[in-house]
């Protein structure tokens, strides 16, 4: 396959066929993951696995790592 790389608002863009697109089962603004391995570009698809309430309140992260919580009065 031939490509071109683009120059858009200072961000460089690969152009990928559609069939390649739904190989991957991506569509436009989808998170992917791309890692080069021995000179070649491996694309792969990222699927966010939906969360219970129980993980969502135990799984530290930049977005829930709060050092102190105010409950209030008990």
């Amino acid at each position: 396959m031939k490509t071109t790389i683009k120059n858009i608002k200072e961000k460089y863009l690969i152009e990928l066929p559609l069939d390649i697109l739904s190989t991957l089962k991506v569509t436009e603004d989808d998170d992917v993951e791309i890692a080069i391995e021995d000179g070649e570009l491996i694309i792969n698809s990222v699927k966010i696995k939906p969360l219970s309430i129980e993980e969502r309140l135990t799984i530290r992260s930049i977005k829930n790592d709060f050092s102190k919580l105010d409950w209030g009065e008990v």
